[in-house]
Protein backbone atom coordinates (compact mmCIF):
# COMPACT_ATOMS: atom_id res chain seq x y z
CA UNK A 1 0.00 0.00 0.00
CA UNK A 2 1.70 3.02 -1.16
CA UNK A 3 0.41 7.25 -1.25
CA UNK A 4 -1.79 6.74 1.86
CA UNK A 5 -2.01 10.32 3.17
CA UNK A 6 -3.61 12.86 4.97
CA UNK A 7 -2.47 16.40 4.38
CA UNK A 8 -4.10 19.36 6.91
CA UNK A 9 -3.71 22.76 6.47
CA UNK A 10 -6.43 25.14 8.18
CA UNK A 11 -9.64 23.93 7.46
CA UNK A 12 -8.49 21.97 4.61
CA UNK A 13 -7.88 18.32 4.32
CA UNK A 14 -6.82 16.46 1.59
CA UNK A 15 -6.21 13.03 1.97
CA UNK A 16 -6.15 9.69 -0.48
CA UNK A 17 -6.62 5.92 1.72
CA UNK A 18 -5.15 3.69 -1.28
CA UNK A 19 -8.82 3.42 -3.11
CA UNK A 20 -10.00 6.90 -2.70
CA UNK A 21 -9.18 10.48 -2.68
CA UNK A 22 -10.54 13.70 -1.40
CA UNK A 23 -10.18 17.02 -1.06
CA UNK A 24 -12.42 18.85 2.09
CA UNK A 25 -13.32 22.15 3.67
CA UNK A 26 -13.87 20.57 7.46
CA UNK A 27 -15.09 23.70 9.91
CA UNK A 28 -13.39 23.28 13.46
CA UNK A 29 -16.33 21.91 14.91
CA UNK A 30 -16.87 19.57 12.22
CA UNK A 31 -13.50 17.71 12.73
CA UNK A 32 -14.44 15.19 15.28
CA UNK A 33 -17.45 14.18 13.31
CA UNK A 34 -15.68 14.24 10.03
CA UNK A 35 -12.56 11.85 10.92
CA UNK A 36 -14.66 9.07 12.84
CA UNK A 37 -16.85 9.00 9.61
CA UNK A 38 -13.74 8.35 8.25
CA UNK A 39 -12.64 5.78 11.01
CA UNK A 40 -15.81 4.43 10.50
CA UNK A 41 -15.87 3.65 7.17
CA UNK A 42 -12.45 1.57 7.35
CA UNK A 43 -13.69 -0.50 10.20
CA UNK A 44 -17.21 -1.27 8.85
CA UNK A 45 -17.22 -0.65 4.66
CA UNK A 46 -19.08 -3.89 3.03
CA UNK A 47 -18.71 -2.04 -0.13
CA UNK A 48 -15.26 -4.29 -0.76
CA UNK A 49 -13.63 -1.02 -1.34
CA UNK A 50 -11.07 -2.33 0.97
CA UNK A 51 -11.21 -5.69 0.63
CA UNK A 52 -7.36 -6.44 -0.09
CA UNK A 53 -6.53 -4.99 3.16
CA UNK A 54 -6.58 -6.54 6.26
CA UNK A 55 -8.94 -6.75 9.43
CA UNK A 56 -5.23 -5.04 11.19
CA UNK A 57 -4.35 -2.80 8.67
CA UNK A 58 -8.19 -1.09 8.29
CA UNK A 59 -7.84 -0.87 12.31
CA UNK A 60 -4.59 1.05 11.83
CA UNK A 61 -6.29 3.55 9.76
CA UNK A 62 -8.80 4.41 11.53
CA UNK A 63 -6.89 4.57 14.65
CA UNK A 64 -4.79 7.31 12.33
CA UNK A 65 -8.19 8.91 11.56
CA UNK A 66 -9.07 8.77 15.13
CA UNK A 67 -6.30 10.81 15.72
CA UNK A 68 -6.75 12.97 13.86
CA UNK A 69 -9.30 14.51 15.74
CA UNK A 70 -7.63 15.62 18.24
CA UNK A 71 -4.59 17.50 16.64
CA UNK A 72 -4.61 21.47 17.81
CA UNK A 73 -4.89 23.58 14.65
CA UNK A 74 -1.88 24.07 12.09
CA UNK A 75 -0.21 21.97 9.10
CA UNK A 76 -0.04 18.03 9.20
CA UNK A 77 1.37 15.36 6.90
CA UNK A 78 0.96 12.31 7.22
CA UNK A 79 1.90 9.12 5.38
CA UNK A 80 -0.20 6.27 6.19
CA UNK A 81 1.94 3.87 4.57
CA UNK A 82 1.24 0.04 5.92
CA UNK A 83 4.43 -1.68 4.60
CA UNK A 84 7.19 -2.26 6.66
CA UNK A 85 9.32 0.54 7.41
CA UNK A 86 12.48 -1.53 7.18
CA UNK A 87 11.80 -2.26 3.54
CA UNK A 88 11.30 1.42 2.52
CA UNK A 89 13.99 2.46 4.23
CA UNK A 90 16.25 -0.15 1.73
CA UNK A 91 14.94 0.21 -1.03
CA UNK A 92 14.94 4.20 -0.87
CA UNK A 93 18.51 4.02 -0.16
CA UNK A 94 19.17 1.71 -2.77
CA UNK A 95 17.47 3.54 -5.34
CA UNK A 96 19.15 6.65 -4.09
CA UNK A 97 22.55 4.91 -4.46
CA UNK A 98 21.58 3.71 -7.83
CA UNK A 99 20.45 7.69 -8.85
CA UNK A 100 23.88 8.39 -7.88
CA UNK A 101 25.74 5.81 -9.87
CA UNK A 102 26.73 3.92 -6.96
CA UNK A 103 26.90 0.12 -6.98
CA UNK A 104 25.20 -0.69 -3.49
CA UNK A 105 24.07 -3.92 -2.22
CA UNK A 106 22.52 -3.61 1.07
CA UNK A 107 24.00 -6.74 3.49
CA UNK A 108 21.00 -7.33 5.72
CA UNK A 109 21.78 -9.18 8.91
CA UNK A 110 19.98 -13.08 9.33
CA UNK A 111 18.47 -11.96 12.11
CA UNK A 112 16.62 -8.83 10.60
CA UNK A 113 15.14 -10.72 8.76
Amino acid sequence: MNNNYLHIEGNHWNWCDGVFSGIATVEHDEVESYCLKWADEMRHSKLGNYDGLSKEQREELAKRWEAAKDLPDGEYNYYFNLEDKRKVFKESVKELAERLGINYDLIIEKNEE
